[in-house]
């Protein structure tokens, strides 16, 4: 086990320690488009995720607050994210809200031209097999799963899971799509119950936020083939081989 899984590892059991019981909040964000492997569509697709307790949500909060104000950045930090020279800065930002006690940082990405998956398969199968909402929520199951590897659901005095709540930046289409994706992931034994699952505009959100400025950093480090310069405040997985998910 490297250095950076090691210290991923140690920080993940302090949480068993430190992480308020109350709720757990996954906040997600998703880069780049679910649609087939060609020219017009993204050639990554990502999931980039925060994972924090209630405690850690309001230190986060704080800690922007104080960015954006000592650091002159807008709500959403669009200058940073689009100019490389400010990217140490978001570099500073992730490494400091990653050592906050109850907060961890996931990536999940995969290369579509590369995918070995269902529901993407157009390419190497039919066109039958594309389905971009079944390969999006399996994409997130299994992401889950692994988050839940390093994350402790842990338990109330009474013996019941504290609440789990999953906050998604806007792209489901309605009521019923968040129904169907919380019956998906219930439905899963090798997950706990997620009690809630609801929807947020990132503008709104510190918490997306952080999600989303993840993904910037990795799909910049991803093309420079540099991404193990992250490892050490990301847990970052290569999902395109779904049965192999690779750090």
């Amino acid at each position: 086990m490297g250095l950076q899984n090691l210290n991923l590892r140690t920080r993940s059991r302090k949480w068993i320690k430190s992480a308020s019981t109350d709720r757990l909040y996954i906040f997600i964000d998703e880069s780049g488009d679910t649609g087939l492997p060609q020219e017009s569509s993204s050639k990554y697709f990502m999931l980039n995720i925060l994972v924090c307790d209630a405690d850690g949500a309001l230190k986060i909060e704080k800690h922007f607050s104080r960015y954006r104000y000592f650091r002159n950045a807008d709500k959403e930090f669009k200058r940073y994210k689009s100019n490389k020279d400010s990217q140490g800065i978001l570099n500073e930002l992730l490494l400091h809200i990653s050592n906050i006690k109850g907060v961890m940082l996931f990536s999940f990405y995969l290369e579509k031209q590369k995918y070995i998956g269902p529901y993407l398969n157009s390419i190497q199968k039919t066109e039958r097999d594309y389905n971009p909402t079944r390969f999006r929520n399996f994409i997130l199951r299994r992401s889950l799963e692994k988050i839940f590897d390093y994350v402790p659901v842990i338990k109330e005095v009474d013996g019941k899971f504290r609440s789990i709540e999953i906050l998604v930046d806007r792209y489901l289409e309605n009521r019923e799509d968040e129904e169907n994706l919380k019956k998906y992931i219930n439905n899963n034994f090798n997950l706990p119950t997620i009690q809630f699952i609801n929807q947020l505009d990132s503008v709104y959100s510190s918490h997306l936020q952080v999600a989303d400025i993840v993904g910037t950093l990795i799909k910049d480090k991803i093309e420079e083939d540099n991404i193990n310069s992250l490892k050490d405040f990301i847990k970052i997985f290569n999902i395109e081989n779904i049965d192999n998910i690779k750090e």
